[in-house]
């Protein structure tokens, strides 16, 4: 038996709009799924960059800790205190002050900066050194800053 399909009806043809429309309708859900997937790896690729330009200024700033020791020793001079600008280290603190973010960053293994603190301290290990984190402000609420103090054991 043979069926056959009149396309010239009025059913037939609702039925070609109404598959014509479903089919649409999922190709736009498609591209919605599409332009968010690519929205978000876009958002990936930009946290990451991020991450890795805060990753540099933090190795950088133990760079600069550890070349202020050594032009110290070498001039007979005390180690300056280095101020850090609340500004400079928005980008890699999660949360609160600067102060706050390197307290808890620094000791959780699981956070992304711990390990460049691992490496700058194994070198305040090597040279028999420690560094001390404090917290600072004008006392009127405009500027803060973390001042890091390097010194002998």
């Amino acid at each position: 038996m043979t069926l056959i399909v009149n396309n010239n009806t009025l059913g037939s043809k609702l039925r070609l709009i109404v598959d014509k429309l479903r089919e649409q309708e999922r190709d736009q859900r498609y591209n919605q799924k599409l332009a968010g997937l690519l929205e978000s790896q876009a958002i990936i690729r930009q946290r990451n960059l991020e991450r890795k330009e805060a990753r540099n200024q933090l190795k950088s700033f133990f760079c600069r800790l550890q070349e202020e020791v050594e032009i110290a020793v070498a001039n007979g001079t005390r180690v300056k205190e280095i101020h850090v600008p609340e500004n400079s280290i928005n980008s890699f603190r999660p949360f609160g002050s600067a102060h706050d973010f390197i307290n808890s960053s620094f000791i959780n293994p699981k956070n992304e900066f711990h390990q460049t603190w691992v490496e700058f301290s194994d070198w305040l290990d090597k040279n028999d050194l420690k560094v001390k984190f404090t917290y600072e402000h004008d006392g009127i609420g405009t500027k803060s800053w973390t001042t890091a103090t390097v010194e002998p054991k």
